[in-house]
């Protein structure tokens, strides 16, 4: 019995520790209800279009080189997006909505809707980037899973980058990220394949730790390899054709 009994300094302690644990959840409560949307959280990673307006992509003249760039561009986006989106991307969460969201410097715009109701919550964005075109894109947030030992949400991606030099790009990604919403340091795995309309084709991994590595084929021959990291950029070494 004298294991329950509380001296009044204890108690005053006791209940200094429910209020501020009370607190606490009237602070998380309102950080929820004031969340943005996870279209919103997107959209807001997709302005950011460096990756696709640095002088040296817009230099490229062949469109397997530009194709770095477009990857960079969405992992990038997809990683900036993951941990609030990764928690917040439930089927319940979706709500219908139709929003356009424009860059005060770049003047980059993205219009974007969201489809409520369906099995796998559906957001499709429309990227106009001056100087350099647009981008396209419907992305789907399919079942939770387990990675190891870890939860993790997939992700789906189909882009269009129409560029203004008549280069047309088609992106197919197989995405993780964490369900539980990382905070830091590489929480986005899988495959992305990329085509142009001449028959080039790059086949992209992703590991778990962010190094991305892959092939460039055309016509079922290998003519590149890819390399490089999820945050510092993707490069392409093209094997040099032997004279016939």
């Amino acid at each position: 019995m004298d294991l329950l009994r509380f001296t009044g300094r204890q108690a005053a302690v006791v209940s200094m520790l429910a209020a501020a644990a009370y607190g606490g959840l009237l602070t998380s409560r309102k950080m929820l209800l004031n969340r943005q949307s996870a279209a919103e959280i997107l959209s807001d990673a997709l302005l950011d279009v460096t990756a696709l307006t640095n002088p040296k992509t817009l230099q490229h003249a062949e469109s397997f080189e530009l194709m770095s760039s477009c990857v960079s561009y969405i992992l990038q986006a997809t990683m900036k997006a993951s941990p609030l989106s990764a928690i917040i991307a439930n089927t319940e969460d979706i709500r219908l909505e139709s929003r356009t969201q424009t860059h005060p410097y770049t003047h980059t715009r993205v219009d974007f809707t969201t489809e409520a109701g369906s099995p796998e919550p559906r957001f499709s964005f429309t990227v106009h980037i001056p100087d350099f075109g647009e981008v396209r894109g419907t992305r789907l947030f399919g079942k939770k899973q387990l990675s190891g030992v870890s939860p993790v949400q997939i992700v789906r991606d189909q882009c269009q980058f129409n560029i203004k030099d008549g280069t047309n790009l088609q992106m197919e990604t197989d995405l993780l990220i964490p369900a539980l919403g990382k905070i830091g340091g590489y929480h986005v795995h899988g495959s992305i394949v990329v085509r142009d309309e001449t028959g080039n084709i790059a086949r992209l991994y992703i590991d778990g730790s962010g190094n991305i590595s892959g092939a460039l084929t055309s016509c079922s021959r290998v003519i590149g390899r890819f390399e490089g990291n999820a945050l510092t950029g993707l490069h392409l070494k093209k094997y040099v054709s032997e004279a016939a």
